[in-house]
C-alpha cells in the first residue's frame, strides 16, 4: 500500500489506517504482533481479519505469547477457524495445545517450576 515509512502520531490514525490496509488486501495478509488485546479494538481488528479469509485471502498473524497473556489456546482455535491463521512467539503454557502441556511435563520440570516460583 504505502511505497515509504509512515510514522503515526497517535493511535486512532494508525488503526484508521490499518482496518483501511486489511479491508484492501487481495492476496495475503501476514502481520507480527506484541501486544494485541482482545478488547474491542482488537476484536475489531479481529472481525476485519475473518472477513478478509472469506473473500480468500491468506491470513497469517505472529502473537507474541509474553505480550500478549490474556490470549489462550482455545481462543486462537476459535480465530482459526474463522480463517485466521494464528501462532505464538514465546507461547506461554496456556497458548500451547493442552496435550502438548502435559505430554512436556515432568517430576523434575514441576520440582523446578516450582522451587522458581
Amino acid at each position: 500500500m504505502w511505497d515509504e515509512e509512515v510514522l503515526f502520531h497517535d493511535g486512532d490514525a494508525y488503526f484508521k489506517a490499518l482496518s483501511l490496509a486489511l479491508v484492501q488486501a487481495k492476496r495475503s495478509i501476514h502481520m507480527e504482533v506484541y501486544i494485541f488485546e482482545l478488547d474491542r479494538l482488537g476484536k475489531k481488528i479481529l472481525e476485519i481479519l475473518s472477513a478478509a479469509a472469506d473473500r480468500g485471502v491468506q491470513v497469517k498473524i505472529l502473537i507474541d505469547g509474553f505480550g500478549s497473556p490474556q490470549w489462550t489456546y482455545y481462543a486462537a482455535e476459535n480465530w482459526n477457524k474463522r480463517g485466521v491463521a494464528i501462532k505464538f512467539f514465546h507461547a506461554l503454557p496456556w497458548q500451547k495445545h493442552p496435550y502438548k502441556v502435559w505430554r512436556s511435563l515432568s517430576l523434575r520440570k514441576i520440582a523446578l517450576g516450582y522451587f522458581k516460583f
